[in-house]
């Protein structure tokens, strides 16, 4: 699992970005506006107008210590602002407001990371390029939304945040609420019990929902 260096000081723009991050599979480290630049990170995020020192130096501080992707995620606009950031050592700058698509898809191809062909947890196989889920009793092929939970909660063998999983079914443009998510809860459900999976997908009272049981 990458891990992304996050530099951001607007509270809220820190935890949409978080939120979209974690629930695409990445680690989440909080650089506090410059703090905790010299742990270990396999990509920096960084915003440029920050209280102490600007994004611009922490780029600097960052090229100097790690061999690793710095994007700009920044509402400067000008072409002067984006030239200073290729400068200071940026691999990429993006603008606010961003589309999470782009940001991610920008991410990914800077971090070079392949997408897994399978997933297997519990005894379910799930094929990420056809989008089926297969286990002792047989295979079936999944909605968009069902193959989106089910892989976040394949991967993190844990219990996965109500907030987590609604992220998963966001596509950037249509609310998802409490309500689409138990809809497809309850058909992802009927989905693993058709294939004799094997397993019980759990509801955490006051946190998310977990896989259980089946076979290791």
């Amino acid at each position: 699992m990458s891990v992304i260096l996050l530099i951001e000081d607007d509270d809220a723009v820190y935890g949409e970005i978080e939120r979209l991050l974690t629930s695409h599979g990445y680690d989440v480290v909080n650089g506090c506006c410059g703090d905790n630049i010299s742990g270990a990170y396999d990509l920096a995020l960084l915003d440029i107008g920050l209280p102490g020192a600007s994004g611009y130096d922490i780029c600097e501080t960052v090229r100097r210590t790690h061999d690793c992707p710095i994007v700009f995620l920044t509402a400067l606009e000008s072409s002067e602002s984006e030239l200073k950031g290729f400068a200071s050592g940026a691999d990429d700058y993006i603008r606010k407001p961003f589309d999470p698509g782009v940001l991610l898809a920008r991410i990914a191809r800077l971090l070079r990371v392949p997408e897994k062909s399978s997933v297997t947890c519990l005894g379910i196989t799930l094929d990420v390029t056809r989008m089926e889920a297969s286990a002792a009793g047989g295979s079936t092929v999944l909605s968009r939304s069902e193959f989106l939970l089910l892989r976040r909660l394949m991967e993190k063998r844990g219990i996965v945040t109500r907030r987590e999983l609604t992220e998963c079914l966001w596509d950037g443009e249509e609310y998802v609420g409490e309500n689409t998510l138990r809809v497809e809860i309850y058909r992802l459900r009927g989905r693993l019990a058709a294939i004799g999976a094997g397993v019980s997908l759990e509801a955490v009272r006051g946190e998310g929902y977990v896989l259980k049981g089946g076979e290791k």
